[in-house]
């Protein structure tokens, strides 16, 4: 069926609300009309009334793409077994495509369009290509703490937040832009002029190369 894949109209969509600088969606992967197991517990449509028991069952939804994209976690694992959760997602997130093989966007069954970063994020997972990205963003617990920190969380905030003794340092400036995420947005207040720096830090998991950076604007 072309074109394939589409962006399915119950998809979550960006931006991301509570912090903009983060950008949201990460990723899409394959969620809709798969052939799954199913719960012997329940019936085909899982009501009560429903006493129909299958092995499989067609199903669409996170419940789909939370785990082909964890599957695809599970390979990378097993191909790296040195590389962090963070390391895998960016590996997953920078190798992903947005276009079809003739150049053109992906279409969003929402609109009937091409769809934009905030409707597929990075892009569609692509399995083979997220075994070699050459580089990746590997975000640490300090990244995360600084996040936190950048947020204006305060000591007892972050204890519930994950369990660890830490304190902010007063001396030091956090920034949402240095949070060493695969992705990210910057946003501007209308009418207003301003310079905006964001700091990330990539590590080679390749062979060495020499890599070009294109930018481009999307309006």
């Amino acid at each position: 069926v072309q074109p394939s894949p589409v962006v399915a109209a119950f998809s979550s969509r960006g931006l991301n609300p509570v912090t903009p600088a983060i950008f949201k969606l990460d990723i899409i992967t394959p969620g809709v009309n798969i052939l799954a197991g199913w719960t012997g517990e329940v019936g085909l449509t899982g009501l009560a009334i429903d006493q129909r028991h299958v092995n499989f069952n067609i199903v669409s939804g996170t419940s789909m793409s939370c785990p082909h994209v964890s599957g695809l976690a599970a390979i990378l694992k097993a191909a790296h077994p040195e590389w962090s959760p963070t390391a895998i997602k960016s590996a997953l997130m920078t190798t992903a495509y947005s276009t079809y093989l003739n150049g053109e966007k992906i279409k969003d069954v929402a609109t009937g369009g091409p769809a934009t970063p905030f409707d597929y994020g990075a892009g569609h997972v692509d399995s083979i290509a997220a075994l070699d990205p050459g580089l990746v963003y590997d975000t640490t617990i300090d990244d995360y703490l600084g996040f936190l920190c950048a947020l204006n969380y305060t000591p007892s905030q972050i204890k519930s937040t994950t369990q660890t003794n830490f304190t902010c340092q007063k001396s030091k400036k956090y920034t949402l832009g240095d949070f060493n995420y695969p992705s990210f947005s910057v946003p501007f207040q209308i009418g207003l002029r301003s310079t905006v720096k964001y700091t990330r830090t990539i590590t080679n998991v390749g062979v060495p190369a020499t890599y070009k950076i294109s930018l481009y604007s999307q309006t």
